[in-house]
């Protein structure tokens, strides 16, 4: 990515930096919350800032690689706090570091690459973490769900599971066809 002096004066006008060492983009995020600068208006005119400033400092990025955060501030700037690897990389680093969406966090499905990459910590972190959304889970789906339940020459309506009582009493069943 080509930069002219204009665009590097107005990245620098952008950036505060913080007593932490991070340089935060205090401009436009994305809806991920990284930075977003405007290059131009054609297609790929908004890279995000931390490879706006990966370029400044240290020129060209390589095709096919991703600048990744040793901070783990999306906001940050700080070509120090910041390194280049491979997509592979950055999904280690995630993981190594606890982060990830919650598919990641069951440790039945995590490939075994990914589990020889955690640290202890973080799969201690992980498996409590999977077993509290799971309970959670499992109290919302059995406690709060609903059941279809019909009567014979009505139709079928739906009622939380906590009222299934008062229903299947009084000649009611499960389901949306009554059976007799």
């Amino acid at each position: 990515m080509q930069l002219t002096d204009k665009q590097i004066s107005r990245f620098w006008s952008y950036v505060e930096k913080q007593d932490s060492g991070c340089w935060h983009w205090v401009g436009g995020l994305s809806s991920s919350g990284y930075g977003k600068m405007r290059l131009h208006r054609r297609k790929g005119g908004e890279p995000s800032t931390h490879r706006v400033s990966w370029a400044i400092h240290y020129g060209t990025i390589p095709t096919d690689m991703c600048v990744l955060h040793r901070c783990d501030n999306r906001k940050c700037c700080n070509p120090d706090h910041l390194f280049i690897g491979t997509q592979l990389d950055n999904m280690r680093d995630m993981t190594n570091k606890g982060r990830g969406n919650w598919g990641a966090l069951n440790p039945d499905v995590q490939s075994t690459m990914v589990k020889k990459a955690l640290s202890p910590e973080a799969k201690e972190k992980r498996v409590d973490t999977f077993a509290q959304i799971q309970h959670q889970q499992g109290a919302k789906n059995s406690q709060f769900g609903t059941y279809w339940v019909v009567k014979a020459d009505t139709k079928p309506i739906k009622i939380p599971k906590t009222d299934i009582l008062k229903y299947l009493g009084d000649g009611w069943v499960r389901g949306r066809k009554f059976k007799a």
